[in-house]
């Protein structure tokens, strides 16, 4: 501990609390609280006192990082993710992070075992553990081929964390806050449960559109590698299902009029192109 530590060091140089707190331009009834585990010196002072005694800051906090056995924390964690036997107590994983909170694949792991765990059993301990893991290490995050979970995975953990909590409203301003717009589905689910049936609506009508754009970009760069190696029938039948599906899905829908009239184009290219093939 930093107060029997700071005695120690101040007993093993023989100087009185006075003469520390002129060293350290403070008082000394502040050397005083220290050693009596009543307060704590700042960031400053600590680096005045890691100074003056030659030894380092993590020594006066009594940290330590012991890579190996992290390493092999970790490696146990992975085992009983991979076996689904979770043997491994919330509290031998919060001792870990106590010791090692900087450490990013500890942090994912821990919150990906945290998160299967929860699955099981819904326990609030387990679900703050997992998003205080979670959370560190998107602060942490740093770009690296080392880093097995991506930051857009942590953020989905977060917000399908909040919602296995039946924390709908908190998922809902997570998602929204950090403009998650690969799980905007889980909006749905969320207004669902907040009884906003309008909004509810809506987001699955927009997810709809979403996904129409989707089946078209595909459909039309298939459609372009058909007509490529002249395979104008095929290419055709496929324009003419994907110019049906607009119409009968979103007639309506202005902001699809520019997808028809190529379409609508194609068709007529095609058309062409099939009646030359065939007179």
């Amino acid at each position: 501990m930093l107060d029997s530590k700071l005695y120690n060091l101040r007993r093993e140089r023989k100087i009185s609390q006075e003469d520390l707190a002129i060293v350290l331009n403070t008082s000394r009834q502040a050397i005083s609280k220290w050693e009596r585990g009543e307060s704590s010196p700042d960031l400053n002072n600590l680096i005045d006192l890691a100074k003056f005694f030659n030894v380092s800051i993590d020594y006066l906090l009594d940290y330590e990082v012991d890579l190996d056995s992290c390493n092999e924390f970790i490696s146990k964690l992975q085992d009983e993710l991979n076996n689904k036997t979770f043997n491994i107590s919330i509290d031998d994983i919060k001792t870990q992070i106590d010791k090692n909170g900087n450490n990013y694949s500890l942090l994912t792991t821990s919150a990906n075992y945290l998160f299967e765990l929860l699955g099981e059993k819904i326990d609030p301990k387990v679900g703050n553990l997992l998003l205080k893991c979670a959370k560190k290490a998107i602060i942490i995050y740093k770009p690296s081929p080392n880093n097995a979970v991506s930051i857009d995975s942590l953020h989905h953990l977060v917000a399908f964390t909040y919602l296995v909590m039946h924390e709908p409203k908190k998922t809902k301003e997570y998602i929204i806050e950090n403009n998650l717009t690969e799980i905007e589905a889980l909006l749905c689910e969320c207004e669902i449960r907040l009884g906003n049936d309008e909004a509810a609506t809506q987001n699955v009508s927009n997810l709809f559109l979403k996904s129409l754009i989707g089946v078209f970009n595909a459909n039309f760069a298939k459609i372009y590698l058909l007509c490529k190696y002249d395979k104008f029938n095929e290419a055709y039948d496929l324009s003419k299902w994907t110019l049906s599906l607009i119409q009968s899905a979103i007639e309506d829908n202005s902001s699809f009029f520019d997808i028809k009239f190529l379409l609508t184009f194609i068709n007529t290219v095609l058309e062409k192109t099939l009646n030359l093939d065939y007179s």
